[in-house]
């Protein structure tokens, strides 16, 4: 990961942040983040892990029946929320940090963790 050129924008969903694999995405994060190049985690407050696929759109009931998928949003809104994350965060790639944090935080469903906060317990977040 070391050399690279631009910020970082992790999106996971809360399924995702359980402690072994946020243990390894803290550490991914520490490595990318510089002061000019931020890191950033955001996630899609809601959502599981197969919101971020295809599934959701074609078999949400049975799916969100075995927990599979999120029971409160939909497939669409949780796309949509990635999807306005991602444009905010390329539009936002020469601002300052706290302009960063200000316009992705303003996104509806998604939460933006302080992960610097967890780099020596990662039990903390997530």
């Amino acid at each position: 990961f070391h050399g690279h050129s631009a910020p970082t924008l992790a999106v996971m969903t809360g399924s995702m942040l359980w402690h072994p694999n946020l243990v390894d995405l803290v550490g991914v994060l520490k490595s990318l983040n510089a002061k000019d190049q931020p890191a950033f985690l955001a996630e899609l407050v809601g959502a599981r892990h197969q919101d971020v696929s295809d599934v959701p759109f074609f078999l949400h009931v049975p799916m969100a029946l075995l927990s599979a998928c999120s029971q409160t949003r939909t497939g669409y809104s949780t796309w949509q929320a990635n999807a306005e994350l991602v444009l905010r965060f390329l539009r936002c790639a020469k601002e300052a940090d706290a302009a960063k944090l200000e316009n992705l935080a303003a996104v509806p469903g998604v939460t933006l963790h302080n992960w610097q906060s967890w780099v020596d317990s990662p039990a903390a977040g997530g």
